[in-house]
């Protein structure tokens, strides 16, 4: 008994005196903290595509989302004082209050012979981001800072399809009542990036530059549809109706001109750039009647633009 409690303490002692050795006051450990909110503006290009069973046509649905809205970031960073490691947490979100969807099918290959064609309205969408950075400075002098990055990003975004709406193909007046579909979408993934500080001259002005890469996104995407909601066999089921499932890649650069006011606030201006490519996977799609059919899922595209300012503290 005496053993087995020893084997149990030990690592308790241990990460006790870890603890107190990384919140004593030593040179060039104690941590500082800088806290930064971000407010600005996003644009959204997303898309993806199916293919009909066994592959033809190669293009058989595709929907194409345009949206934007305001968004919001707030970010808390911890440091040693010597700025040598830091871990960095953000959370973001964005309304995007206004945009549109256009839902495109077709007969053949390579988007010919289409047989319908619509445009509706996109809103009460949001947009979530979580990041998780830990980074290390091997480099910092007067002319740059240079840290490597490593971490953790997770996304999600989702798109509520409402009226008014617009067929464009067959042309003819189409009903849209009732319209109220939605298609959510989730990735994530471990990240690498690089941050880059460049002081200019004698200013309190600084260029600052981040970006990651996300070698390996796993991509899930679930749409809940009433375009054909009713109780039929074959029409579709609301839980979801449909999900798609994928691997992809992804990144995002930031660059921004960072203003210090005092010894502790600063503010800045800036712009970042996201994006994801998915990868060909699955779409499984559930019908009232129980069957869940598979077909080619051809992929996702994502690009991104968020215009900012913010103000920051640290202490």
């Amino acid at each position: 008994m005496v053993r087995v409690l020893s084997f149990r303490i030990r690592p308790l002692i241990i990460g006790g005196l870890l603890l107190l050795l990384a919140l004593s006051p030593q040179p060039g450990w104690a941590l500082l903290m800088q806290l930064e909110t971000q407010g600005g503006y996003q644009y959204n290009t997303f898309g993806w595509t199916i293919a009909g069973p066994g592959g033809r046509p190669n293009i058989l649905s595709e929907l194409n989302f345009k949206s934007h809205g305001p968004k919001g970031q707030l970010s808390l960073q911890w440091s040693t004082d010597n700025q040598l490691f830091f871990a960095k947490t953000l959370v973001g979100y964005s309304q995007l209050t206004g945009g549109q969807v256009q839902d495109d099918d077709y007969f053949l290959d390579n988007r010919q012979g289409q047989f319908s064609s619509s445009r509706t309205t996109i809103g009460g969408n949001g947009v979530q981001n979580y990041v998780l950075d830990l980074g290390w400075r091997p480099l910092r002098n007067e002319y740059l800072s240079l840290a490597l990055l490593g971490g953790f990003r997770y996304d999600f975004q989702s798109y509520r399809i409402t009226t008014p709406g617009t067929q464009l193909n067959p042309p003819g007046a189409v009903t849209f009542d009732g319209l109220n579909s939605m298609y959510n979408w989730r990735t994530y993934g471990f990240s690498l990036g690089l941050n880059a500080i460049v002081p200019l001259g004698t200013l309190p002005l600084s260029f600052i530059m981040t970006g990651h890469y996300l070698p390996s996104l796993t991509y899930i995407g679930k749409g809940f549809w009433n375009l054909r909601g009713g109780s039929a066999p074959t029409d579709f089921r609301q839980d979801p109706s449909f999900r798609h499932d994928s691997k992809g890649t992804g990144g995002d650069l930031d660059l921004s001109l960072r203003f210090r006011i005092t010894e502790h606030w600063h503010t800045s201006i800036g712009t970042q750039f996201s994006w994801i490519k998915i990868k060909s996977g699955d779409d499984q799609t559930f019908f009232q009647d129980g069957s869940a059919p598979i077909i080619p899922f051809n992929g996702a595209d994502l690009r991104s633009r968020f215009f900012y300012g913010s103000v920051g503290v640290r202490w």
